[in-house]
């Protein structure tokens, strides 16, 4: 009778752990499950997919991430003409890393449409006190030829980056200055953060839209962006005029989209953005909270203070 008691009670034991086992893996699975669709959805990174602005000029760029399209790939390299220039200009700008060791504001102006900005002094940016909280430590990079031998702005804010167009390996100055504009960790690697800022923040009527401080743009994630606003140009005339309206990622999706469609020479595709779009309300479960806005990236801060930061934004 002893011996039954004991063998029921084993065998009670061995079914529970069992069926312990059995629902912690599907727990562990369910989790998986949801957590590779999220990934998947909201972190484009995870993917290692990278396309090319122009598809009729070779890629300029190789590295470890590999492109779903083509045979193309992310990274930088040091062989080609413009590799080798990026990085003899990246030693050069050690100068700098001493004093701008905790942050580094910098933006492209690639032609006299946006350079005649940092030609003039119209007196709306208060230099000194930028100076006092963050050194000089703005830099505005510049096509070789518009600047002769100037390496400061007008209003005495900005080092003047000088770079020859025969490194650029693009027609379209738009595309090519996207290419500094993702590489400022390569260019600054000295710097805790790093603040990607438009050219545009230096037209008149834009300018006073610029932060009077920049230390309050620091988050603790490792990227930040900010989100278009709501306005007809970015959820649809119609929309917005709708009483009651309620914004939503679709609407704002397909507005942006039509809106590329009136400005071809832009660097964005309309047909990648539209699938970015469908992705994202696919693969996100439905219950996740998908947010409403696009982002926008005249501005973006990088945040390299952390080794697991550094490590992502260096992908």
């Amino acid at each position: 009778m002893g011996l039954s008691l004991l063998t029921r009670n084993l065998w009670s034991t061995l079914c529970f752990l069992i069926l312990t086992s059995f629902c912690n893996l599907l727990l562990l699975v369910r989790h998986q499950s949801r957590e590779t669709s999220l990934q998947s959805a909201i972190s484009p990174l995870h993917r290692q997919n990278c396309t090319s602005p122009e598809s009729a000029i070779p890629w300029e760029l190789s590295g470890p991430v590999k492109s779903h399209t083509g045979r193309l790939s992310c990274g930088l390299d040091s062989k080609t003409r413009l590799g080798f220039f990026l990085q003899k200009l990246s030693n050069e700008l050690l100068v700098h890393k001493n004093d701008c060791r905790e942050m580094v504001v910098y933006g492209v102006a690639f032609g006299m449409d946006y350079m005649q900005y940092l030609l003039e002094d119209h007196g709306k940016i208060d230099v000194a006190s930028l100076i006092q909280r963050h050194n000089r430590c703005f830099f505005t990079f510049v096509l070789e030829e518009d600047i002769d031998s100037r390496t400061i702005s007008a209003d005495d804010l900005d080092w003047l980056v000088s770079v020859p167009r025969e490194v650029l390996p693009y027609t379209n100055m738009r595309r090519n200055a996207k290419i500094l504009k993702y590489y400022g960790h390569f260019l600054f690697p000295f710097a805790k953060t790093i603040v990607w800022q438009d050219a545009k923040f230096r037209r008149p009527d834009f300018v006073t839209k610029r932060p009077s401080d920049y230390t309050a743009m620091r988050q603790d994630a490792c990227m930040s962006v900010v989100a278009l606003p709501i306005h007809k140009n970015t959820f649809g005339k119609n929309n917005v005029r709708r009483k009651g309206y309620q914004p939503s990622f679709r609407d704002h999706c397909e507005t942006i989209v039509d809106a590329l469609k009136k400005r071809p020479h832009v660097t964005d595709s309309n047909r990648t953005l539209m699938k970015q779009c469908n992705l994202y309300e696919q693969d996100v479960p439905k219950k996740a909270s998908l947010d409403r806005y696009l982002v926008d990236t005249g501005f973006i801060v990088w945040n390299f203070d952390s080794k697991e930061c550094r490590g992502f934004n260096s992908v």
